[in-house]
């Protein structure tokens, strides 16, 4: 009976260690009202080739200034102010929270977001809605490379439609904010971008400023074109 008494008391133990354990484990929640701040904590810029990616800060910097391209691009320092895409996001119960951007030339629009892919550095937050994009029959090379290099979170259903529309087929899709999580604060990632291409008969070029996305950095380039992206990260603080 001892023996029995015994073993039944190691297994209770046993289940209390693994529970702590798990919830020791578990991503903290949030709760509450965060804000961005204009401090953008700047990383290196990276060029990707079909030569290879090159992480050479004068090199890529001496590039964007040759072809006037430096707009949105910081160099020399890791600490910068940006006044870009400010927003709150309320952390509510049940994984939901309430984002409210605050656009400089437009009211602003509070939509609700739920908490997916919740791990111990980051998480997403995803669209309840979604949106519908029409994609271009006829893109040119730096267009096509807008959406690979963007990480995707959650998978655009696409649907063709007739080449009379102009445009290849309209793609549903759900918005998307990645926080990442560094120590005890939390970050919206965010990217500058440069895609070129000239190889003497062609040329395009496209580029678009502190988006809130991470890069998909497999992304292959072909020859003659050249993508340079600067990632960054703003703080969100509790109010």
């Amino acid at each position: 009976m001892n023996i029995i008494r015994h073993k039944k008391s190691y297994l209770v133990i046993l289940a209390i260690a693994a529970i702590i354990s798990c919830k020791k484990n578990e991503p903290q929640r949030l709760l509450g009202r965060f804000e961005t701040t204009s401090d953008l904590s700047v990383l290196p810029a990276v060029m990707l080739t079909s030569n290879g990616t090159i992480n050479d800060q004068m090199f890529i910097q001496a590039y964007l200034t040759r072809h006037q391209h430096t707009d949105g691009f910081i160099f020399g320092t890791t600490t910068s102010w940006v006044d870009e895409h400010p927003l709150a996001i309320d952390f509510k119960e049940n994984n939901q929270a309430i984002v409210t951007p605050y656009p400089q030339s437009a009211p602003s629009v509070t939509r609700l977001f739920e908490v997916t892919g919740n791990t111990s550095s980051s998480f997403v937050l995803g669209g309840y809605d979604s949106t519908n994009i029409l994609i271009l029959l006829n893109m040119n090379r730096c267009e096509q490379y807008v959406w690979p290099l963007l990480q995707v979170h959650f998978p655009p259903v696409c649907s063709p439609l007739s080449s009379s529309t102009g445009y290849k087929e309209v793609c549903k899709t759900r918005s998307a904010i990645p926080i990442n999580r560094i120590g005890d604060d939390i970050y919206i990632p965010i990217f500058t971008f440069d895609i070129t291409r000239n190889d003497g008969n062609i040329s395009c070029w496209y580029k678009s400023r502190f988006e809130r996305a991470t890069v998909n950095s497999s992304l292959s380039v072909k020859s003659g074109d050249t993508i340079v992206y600067q990632p960054s990260l703003i703080k969100l603080i509790r109010k």
